[in-house]
C-alpha cells in the first residue's frame, strides 16, 4: 500500500495522488473497515491484501475503475528491468495473487516454471525466484505484482470473502 502511494505522488494527470485524496484517507473511515468479513483479527494474508485494495480504492476516489487507472499509470512508469528494493515483498504478494486467479488446477511446485499470460515464472519450494516476459527477458517483482494486482481488481476477487 505504502509503496502504491508513494509511487502515485509521482504521477501526472488525474491519477497523481493528491493532499485531498489522502487526507479523505486518513479522516474519514474507510469503507474496508467497516465491512463485517474485516472485524476482529486478520486470518489470512488474502484478507490482508484485500482490504489493502479496499482502502486505496476509497483513497482514490471510491471506484475500482479510478484505482485502475493509477495502477496502470504506475505500471507504466516502471523500468521493467530494474530492481526494486521491496524485490522480495512484491514476489511474496505475487506468489499470493497468482494462486489465487489462477485456475483451479495450477499450482506454484517445487522446481518448477508456470506461464502466466505472457509471464514464465520460475519458482523453488513454492517461492519465485525468476520471472521472465515474452520478448523482454528477465523483469522486475514490481512489474509481475501490478500486473496481478490489477487483474485482481479487474476480477473483482478483493469483493469475494475469505
Amino acid at each position: 500500500m505504502e509503496d502504491i502511494l508513494i509511487k502515485s505522488l509521482e504521477l501526472s494527470g488525474k491519477e497523481k495522488l493528491n493532499l485531498r485524496q489522502l487526507l479523505k484517507g486518513i479522516k474519514f473511515p474507510l469503507n474496508a473497515f467497516k465491512k463485517s468479513s474485516y472485524s476482529g483479527r486478520i486470518c489470512s494474508d488474502l484478507q490482508l491484501i484485500n482490504l489493502n485494495i479496499e482502502a486505496l480504492i476509497t483513497i482514490f476516489g471510491g471506484l475500482d475503475n479510478d484505482f485502475l487507472s493509477v495502477l496502470k499509470k504506475i505500471k507504466q512508469s516502471l523500468k521493467m528491468k530494474k530492481k526494486s528494493n521491496k524485490e522480495f515483498i512484491y514476489k511474496l504478494f505475487s506468489g499470493y495473487l497468482l494462486k489465487k486467479i489462477s485456475p483451479s488446477n495450477f499450482s506454484i511446485n517445487r522446481d518448477l516454471k508456470k506461464p502466466w499470460f505472457y509471464y514464465r515464472i520460475t519458482t523453488n519450494n513454492d517461492k519465485i525466484i525468476q520471472i521472465n516476459k515474452n520478448g523482454i527477458g528477465v523483469v522486475s517483482a514490481d512489474f509481475l505484482f501490478l500486473d496481478l494486482l490489477i487483474k485482481y481488481v479487474e476480477e473483482k476477487y478483493y469483493e469475494e470473502k475469505i
